[in-house]
């Protein structure tokens, strides 16, 4: 299914120009993480929110709910579902020039870096309760942080895991770390 539904995205007339990145769980396993994951999230800049919206629509997908900088996406039958993440364009400029090009079911999308992607999730964590979606950001984001040999030391690195996650952020995952576990209690 992800081999069709990336060639059916790629492919559109307007998918192969609209510039967005691949995120969530799709790039995370990228990484060389393997985990479940059936929809797929991308990320896009505000200039380009319509159009990539209409790619989606074109293929057949419905609105579900859109709030703010999320858009959800309810798939046609045999596609998957999809989430969109819309962010200012000078962000997207900044997480698109670091990010990396990845083959992902066979075809070359791009993804934002390893540390841009923990970024994200901790994002996503803070919008959420503590509920399953938030423990797998968490499961997610120690397991980027040790395949990708992330440094908790890095100035830039615990910088941005403070403003993305709080000040405690840096300890509870070098906790996670130590004691082998995958996510907060």
């Amino acid at each position: 299914m992800a081999d069709h539904f990336l060639l059916r995205v790629l492919h559109h007339p307007q998918g192969g120009r609209v510039p967005f990145l691949v995120i969530g769980g799709h790039a995370v396993i990228a990484l060389g993480h393997v985990r479940a994951t059936f929809d797929y999230d991308f990320l896009t800049g505000e200039s380009h929110r319509h159009e990539l919206n209409a790619v989606f629509e074109d293929l057949g997908y419905t609105l579900f709910a859109a709030s703010g900088p999320f858009v959800q996406w309810t798939a046609p039958p045999g596609l998957p579902p999809v989430d969109i993440m819309v962010v200012d364009d000078a962000t997207f400029g900044k997480l698109e020039a670091t990010s990396r090009g990845v083959a992902i079911a066979g075809h070359q999308v791009r993804i934002p870096s390893p540390e841009n992607l923990v970024a994200l999730k901790l994002h996503a964590s803070r919008q959420r309760s503590l509920e399953s979606a938030s423990h797998q950001d968490w499961l997610d984001i120690v397991q980027i942080v040790r395949r990708q040999g992330l440094d908790l030391e890095d100035p830039a690195f615990r910088a941005l895991l403070v403003r993305y996650g709080g000040p405690d952020t840096p300890d509870v995952l070098s906790r996670l770390l130590s004691e082998g576990t995958s996510g907060p209690a």
